[in-house]
């Protein structure tokens, strides 16, 4: 494990991405209110110096450069928020191979190889790799979990939630990531036997199995709805209203808390094997829909 403590005991994070509402986020949560008091934004890397420069006022950063390297030395952690996935692998490479924890915004990335590769990398060098959608540690989903976790039998569960096939930012790897990361929290094993049924607006339904659970994930429209979850036996068929899932204005707090917490214990909260499948659960239905996405690239 890497011990990280910048001067005075303060521990130094590089938040790369600005684009995201998820990095104003970080500022917010640990440089405005200081919900870990030892842990602060330190650097902003981000190609566009412009946009860089309220974030930076805001949070009272004074290092904003254009590349992860610029910061080698000079900081205990690193967050990745880029909007586009793709644009994630090399961003994340640069900070582990500086020997510094990394947590990755979702999605993960836009391709399982590049998933695999990341967490090799990661363990290779002893660096602490986390990646996940905040809604996993939404209170319903935990409360979900608990209530499976009391039955060894089949369990189905079903994931509602926005999608936007066509997205700019990685195609449905984007918002779809929301829907696989909540699944694979809740289903025994890897997914296979992926079928995917487009809709003609956008939206889709897949479904798969592992080999013991059943999952489905009901993809809507982008401007339809919010997320929502509903899970349990198998053999029983599905009843009521799916449960939705509660977003606070903090909902992306857990996954952060989780992350330094996963820092100082050495011990990860997300399974890197979850991280990897929650990928290729994304490239099965990517490949099985009609329009492909136009991805565009980070910066850095």
């Amino acid at each position: 494990m890497v011990t990280v403590t910048g001067s005075a005991g303060l521990r130094r994070v590089a938040l790369s991405g600005l684009e995201s509402s998820h990095a104003d986020e970080v500022i917010r949560l640990l440089n405005t209110e200081g919900r870990l008091p030892s842990t602060r934004v330190a650097a902003l890397v981000d190609g566009d110096g412009a946009r860089a420069a309220e974030p930076a006022r805001r949070g009272r950063i004074d290092t904003v450069v254009a590349d992860a390297a610029q910061v080698a030395g000079r900081i205990d952690a690193a967050i990745v928020c880029e909007r586009d996935g793709g644009a994630h692998a090399a961003i994340a490479s640069a900070f582990i191979d500086q020997g510094v924890p990394v947590f990755v915004d979702k999605p993960f990335t836009t391709d399982a190889a590049d998933a695999r590769a990341l967490v090799e990398r990661a363990r290779d060098r002893g660096v602490v790799l986390m990646s996940c959608s905040a809604l996993r540690f939404a209170p319903e989903v935990l409360r979900i979990a608990d209530e499976l976790s009391r039955d060894a039998g089949p369990r189905r569960v079903e994931v509602f939630g926005p999608v936007d096939t066509r997205s700019p930012y990685g195609g449905v790897y984007y918002y779809g990531s929301h829907l696989t990361d909540v699944a694979v929290s809740l289903v025994r094993g890897a997914p296979r036997d992926v079928h995917v049924e487009a809709d003609g607006d956008g939206g889709f339904v897949a479904s798969a199995r592992t080999d013991v659970d059943e999952l489905v994930l009901h993809g809507m429209p982008a401007a339809t709805g919010g997320f929502a979850l509903r899970a349990g036996p198998a053999a029983i068929p599905p009843e009521g209203e799916p449960t939705p899932l509660t977003l606070s204005s903090d909902y992306f707090w857990p996954a952060i808390a989780a992350f330094f917490a996963a820092v100082d214990t050495g011990s990860p909260v997300v399974p890197a094997g979850e991280m990897v499948r929650s990928v290729e659960l994304l490239d099965d239905i990517a490949a099985r829909l009609p329009a492909q996405r136009t991805t565009v690239r980070g910066t850095h």
